[in-house]
């Protein structure tokens, strides 16, 4: 790899762990193409976009049950909107 030039190492392309995962990532990639025609991005703009997209719903989980600790001890409300939540500060009454 120490004979290798930066342009060579840019464009060895990565080796996948899982051909299921690659297959996935490109079908997730594929729906926002067809449902967004005008996108267009970098390499590195598109892998922004992905992980941010997978930090948000793997956040989901740990976001929810941590505000579930605190509606139960009381410092956080839940608000109705229609068929949405909203969590607000719970008040001090």
């Amino acid at each position: 790899m120490a004979n290798k030039t930066v342009v060579e190492i840019k464009k060895t392309p990565a080796r996948a762990s899982s051909t299921r995962g690659v297959q996935s990532v490109a079908r997730d990639l594929s729906e926002h193409f067809f449902n967004n025609p005008e996108a267009g991005d970098t390499l590195e703009g598109i892998a922004d976009w992905w992980v941010a997209r997978q930090r948000r719903t793997n956040a989901l989980g740990v976001v929810r049950s941590a505000l579930e600790h605190l509606v139960e001890e009381g410092k956080v409300s839940i608000r109705n909107y229609g068929d949405r939540e909203l969590y607000v500060a719970s008040q001090n009454d």
